[in-house]
């Protein structure tokens, strides 16, 4: 490692422990809190990263950012987002909500529609079978084709591949 890097890392670690000797709270979110604070003043956070905000006329899209959030959901995120806890806990509370809500027998928090699509496709393709689930996305050995009709095929099959599927394509 480069003399400067080091000095830069050594420089780091005081500043943030001098940071957490004068406020409680940890550096995270002291930095968070201070540019939060700095992005409201000036400009929105999108202005800030030159991204142009679009008019959004599809709905709830993922690749448009989703859903806005109601003030009920950006506050309990908030409030979440203060404390440590495990993330295997968290899932399985998570996932006993979801199930409650939809009347089914579990649920599962993803990252959006390419991430529920993956973890779907690994699950069907793994059937609860651990030794699979650590070779994926390597199938050699167990099943691995999906049937789609072609005219279904979409920006998504990405997410179906990178679980380990093979695209059959049937139809026109």
């Amino acid at each position: 490692m480069e003399v400067q890097s080091q000095v830069r890392i050594l420089r780091s670690r005081r500043i943030s422990h001098e940071l957490q000797t004068l406020h409680p709270v940890p550096v995270q979110a002291t930095v968070v809190s201070l540019l939060s604070r700095w992005y409201s003043y000036s400009m929105n956070i999108y202005e800030h990263l030159g991204v142009e905000p679009v008019i959004n006329a599809c709905g709830s899209v993922t690749r448009l950012g989703g859903a806005p959030m109601p003030a009920e959901v950006l506050e309990a995120f908030h409030n979440a987002a203060r404390e440590t806890v495990s993330l295997e806990h968290l899932q399985a509370a998570a996932s006993s909500r979801i199930a409650t809500a939809t009347r089914t027998e579990a649920g599962l928090v993803t990252s959006g529609a390419a991430g529920g699509l993956t973890l779907g496709a690994a699950a069907i393709l793994t059937r609860h079978n651990l030794a699979r689930m650590e070779q994926l996305p390597c199938c050699d050995g167990f099943p691995n084709e999906f049937i789609i009709a072609r005219e279904q095929r979409s920006g998504y099959d990405h997410a179906v591949r990178a679980a380990g599927a093979r695209l059959v394509e049937v139809g026109f």
